[in-house]
């Protein structure tokens, strides 16, 4: 029949779950079950339950994982994926931002990364209700930024050569339904990937600075950018010029870490990017690490 089953002459019958009928009216399951035509059913564990007189469904739990389940019905959804997404809650009458400590802040940025980084600059948000009510909610499910790095980047306007980078404040804004303003900002800094020497272009000057460094790193000595060092050598402007050079890894340490390097390697991918350039075919960065690596990157 349909269900898969196969009956032989002996009277037996084998379905598709390994189950076997013989005429004596007994089934073994390949579980290690025997059911016998009294209705009784008793598995390896020596538990017995008569189907003839009591009945279990399993249809009175149900999880959809296809789906989006809400465990409070406001506050918090998971979907299928095991994702969990906070509801901002509604009548919101201000929002209190704590933003995390500048010393250990993560306040550097390049002008081509997409958005600042809410867990590096926010430590918590409490959304304060009409009602009275303090409700403490996830940072990155409540706050955006007013630019990204990129506007950031593009208000620069002094053009002072080793100076040319954001540093300053950028403003928050509210997720949620109202119209909420948050007086709060954040301090971060940008610079352009590429310009070790910050001084707002992508050339040969950047491709010296980045030689000294490693030369002086490879050779056991204090290495530092030479532009930068007359430019004052302050701590920023360092780890700035740091971030700018490292093209794969992209620390922002502003010193060589575990697992993330300036070495040799950036300065082949800087070499290629600026050769690209100066052959009036510009990559972006993406596809000089591409090409650089077999196309495999």
């Amino acid at each position: 029949d349909v269900s898969g089953a196969t009956t032989d002459v002996s009277g037996a019958t084998t379905d598709v779950s390994g189950a076997t009928t013989d005429v004596s009216g007994a089934t073994t399951d390949v579980s290690g079950a025997t059911t016998d035509v009294s209705g009784a059913t008793t598995d390896v564990s020596g538990d017995t339950t008569d189907v003839s007189s009591e009945t279990t469904t399993v249809s009175s739990d149900t999880t959809d994982v296809s789906g989006d389940t809400t465990t409070d019905g406001s506050e918090t959804t998971t979907d299928g994926s095991g994702t969990t997404t906070e509801t901002l809650p509604t009548g919101v009458s201000s929002v209190e931002v704590k933003t995390v400590d500048a010393e250990t802040a993560e306040n550097i940025y390049l002008s081509d990364e997409e958005s600042f980084n809410v867990a590096g600059l926010i430590e918590s948000v409490t959304l304060h209700l009409e009602n009275g009510e303090a409700v403490p909610v996830d940072p990155a499910t409540a706050i955006d930024f007013e630019m990204t790095p990129a506007e950031a980047y593009e208000t620069v306007t002094e053009k002072t050569a080793g100076k040319v980078y954001f540093n300053g404040e950028v403003g928050l804004k509210y997720k949620g339904e109202e119209d909420v303003e948050i007086k709060d900002t954040v301090t971060v800094a940008v610079a352009l990937k590429g310009d070790t020497s910050l001084d707002g272009e992508i050339d040969n000057i950047d491709f010296f600075d980045l030689n000294l460094y490693v030369a002086l790193k490879g050779a056991g000595l204090d290495p530092y950018f030479d532009t930068v060092k007359k430019a004052g050598n302050d701590a920023l402007a360092v780890k700035l010029a740091y971030l700018a050079s490292d093209i794969d890894t992209e620390s922002k340490a502003g010193e060589n870490t575990e697992d993330k390097t300036l070495d040799s390697t950036d300065m082949l991918y800087t070499a290629l990017f600026q050769a690209y350039d100066g052959a009036g075919t510009p990559k972006t960065w993406d596809e000089v690490l591409k090409i650089a690596n077999g196309n495999k990157k």
